[in-house]
């Protein structure tokens, strides 16, 4: 997880529109599904503040995708629960200027300064380094979707 935390040096938020849900994100123009799951118990996902208030933790996130469109390349969508969502917005809302981290295990994934209060139903984390960085990252968050 080292080697994808130091490779992984693009990471951007980038918050979709409210509203996505599983049918949407397949359905999205030019946005591939490569793969979805739920949220893995063994791994912690947590959201942080710089003063290390954790804003969400694995109950408040619902589901995780691997996806891929041009705009962002390769990325990870965290789909929020309808109170990680409140909370998410909290968190913006207490943290402009300041930073916020997503972090597994201990290990930040993304850190970003808030400029502005978010209200969405996901969080997606963007890696465009190659396919299969995303989906050792994908691995670690998610449980795979039982066929």
């Amino acid at each position: 997880m080292k080697r994808i935390v130091s490779v992984i040096l693009c990471l951007v938020m980038v918050f979709l529109f409210a509203g996505c849900g599983e049918k949407e994100v397949v359905e999205q123009k030019d946005t591939t599904l490569l793969k979805q799951g739920t949220i893995s118990v063994l791994t912690a996902i947590e959201l942080k503040d710089e003063a290390g208030k954790v804003w969400l933790s694995n109950e408040h996130f619902i589901r995780v995708y691997a996806m891929h469109n041009q705009q962002n390349g390769y990325f990870i969508q965290l789909e929020l629960t309808d109170e990680g969502e409140e909370l998410f917005a909290e968190a913006t809302r207490s943290n402009i200027g300041k930073t916020i981290s997503v972090l597994a295990d201990g290990e930040t994934l993304i850190a970003a300064t808030v400029s502005q209060e978010i209200r969405d139903d996901s969080i997606a984390l963007v890696n465009n380094e190659s396919e299969e960085a995303l989906m050792t990252l994908f691995n670690k968050l998610a449980k795979p979707k039982e066929e």
